[in-house]
């Protein structure tokens, strides 16, 4: 006994644990949907910048310096020229021998090919090697700043143009790093733009149409209700309003234009400041940068010139760089609200003058049935047993009718469904219908029959009475 008494407390104490696994792939989807955040797209498209740039430096800075190398090259043999030719002229005008002298008309001409052959020279050395009149001295494209101006107008399809990649090997590793860099940026600014759109329509539903529901809320108040007891508009569920909801708000065309003008203008100030370009100069870049044109005509180099140097340097470029980057997301969202409220003007016109679209809807097939008649029985029969199916076309008028839009194949099953179902149910009634009719008209003859028989009954008992009184 006391040793089942102990199994029994062991058995007590004992519980059942049940240990979760760890599966294996729960680190790469955590991984994954933090890369594929807002944040985590930005972060990697900043990193995918920078290796970019240093990359693309790393590649084409070697070919500059080569480039480098012969500049000076062709600017010394300019200068050696130039005091060549300078040397000649003086000794072919005061040579000692007076017959060896050039006269005039000779020296003119001499000299005149000379010159033309050394313009040709200097701009030979301008074209293919940078040459700015001096020997020492080069203004290297591929710095930093440069390059990530360059990796960015590539990530941003806008294509600046300043600069472009000289070597095979560059030129062939922009097109895998396009086709990585692109995706990632545009995947960024797209939710970036849908965010943009959401809060300014909020901003737009909670200030400007507070006014407008409140007023409501005030008409539909019943007489003598209290204030506090209310409903007020801070108790409207947020997109889902009984009146103006924020979900389906039209925002003015005349505020999204405002918004795109004053955008403009803040990039207009701001180039100006750090350019040194015309008020009208920078407005004309800032729309040409965020329509994604690129030109080249205009390239902000100033704005990264003082990256290394300074950290207000640093900030210019960020700003310029988001400035950029962010517009295009701006002027996408903001053209895209002014055509979707043109859109819905235009159905509204279009349905005020009467321009609705027409629709033929067929109807697969109806079941018609002939007449009913009486055979000499009286029964109740069909003149035609089968049963005549045709098509049937009805045209209907519809205002508002989306040729794309189609119902769901599940609800058009269901819809089918419902109407083979009603035609059973009156296929059912009409056959009850008919057995009825037919019954009672059985019945009437069966209570004609019986009345006749009784009525002969009668006679025959009149006609007994009638023999029993003349006995």
């Amino acid at each position: 006994m006391a040793r089942e008494s102990k199994y029994a407390d062991d058995d007590e104490i004992m519980e059942t644990v049940h240990r979760k696994r760890r599966q294996v792939f729960d680190l790469c989807k955590y991984v994954f949907a933090l890369a594929f955040s807002n944040l985590g797209l930005l972060v990697i498209s900043i990193f995918v910048a920078f290796i970019g740039a240093e990359m693309y430096i790393a590649i084409e800075l070697p070919v500059e310096e080569e480039r480098y190398k012969l500049k000076r090259i062709a600017a010394e043999d300019i200068e050696t020229t130039n005091r060549y030719l300078a040397d000649s002229f003086w000794h072919l005008i005061h040579h000692p021998d007076v017959e060896k002298r050039l006269s005039r008309e000779k020296f003119l001409e001499r000299a005149d090919s000379d010159i033309h052959r050394q313009s040709e020279a200097v701009v030979t050395a301008i074209l293919e090697h940078n040459y700015d009149g001096q020997v020492e001295g080069w203004t290297y494209d591929w710095t930093l700043p440069n390059a990530l101006l360059f990796t960015g107008s590539i990530m941003t399809t806008i294509g600046y143009g300043h600069i472009s990649p000289k070597t095979f090997t560059g030129q062939l590793v922009t097109i895998p790093y396009t086709l990585l860099g692109f995706p990632l940026l545009t995947m960024f600014l797209g939710n970036i733009g849908n965010h943009m759109a959401t809060t300014l329509r909020l901003c737009y539903s909670r200030l400007m149409c507070r006014w407008c529901r409140t007023r409501r809320l005030i008409s539909e108040r019943v007489p003598g209700q209290s204030v506090r007891k209310s409903r007020k508009v801070v108790d409207d569920i947020i997109g889902e309003e009984d009146y103006m909801p924020t979900d389906e708000i039209e925002i003015p065309i005349i505020l999204l234009i405002t918004n795109l003008v004053a955008f403009l203008a803040f990039g207009a100030v701001l180039f100006t400041q750090w350019e040194g370009w015309a008020k009208l100069d920078s407005a004309y870049f800032c729309f040409i940068t965020a329509t994604t044109i690129g030109f080249g005509d205009m390239v902000p180099t100033k704005s990264f010139l003082a990256f290394e140097e300074s950290l207000y340097g640093k900030f210019q470029m960020v700003l310029c760089i988001a400035y950029c980057s962010f517009g295009l997301a701006f002027l996408a969202m903001d053209i895209s609200l002014i055509q979707e409220n043109i859109a819905l003007k235009t159905e509204r016109m279009k349905r005020k003058l009467g321009l609705g679209n027409s629709r033929v809807i067929q109807l697969d097939s109806v079941s018609v049935r002939e007449r009913m008649y009486r055979d000499d029985d009286g029964n109740f029969k069909i003149m035609n047993d089968d049963v005549t199916e045709e098509t049937v076309e009805i045209e209907k008028e519809t205002e508002e009718v989306d040729e794309t839009a189609e119902a769901p194949p599940e609800q058009d099953a269901n819809l089918m469904d419902l109407e083979e179902e009603s035609q059973d149910q009156e296929e059912v009634k009409e056959d009850e219908d008919i057995k009825e009719v037919g019954n009672a008209a059985a019945h009437d003859d069966d209570d004609s029959d019986d009345s006749d028989d009784d009525d002969d009954g009668d006679d025959d008992d009149s006609d007994d009475s009638d023999d029993d009184d003349d006995d």
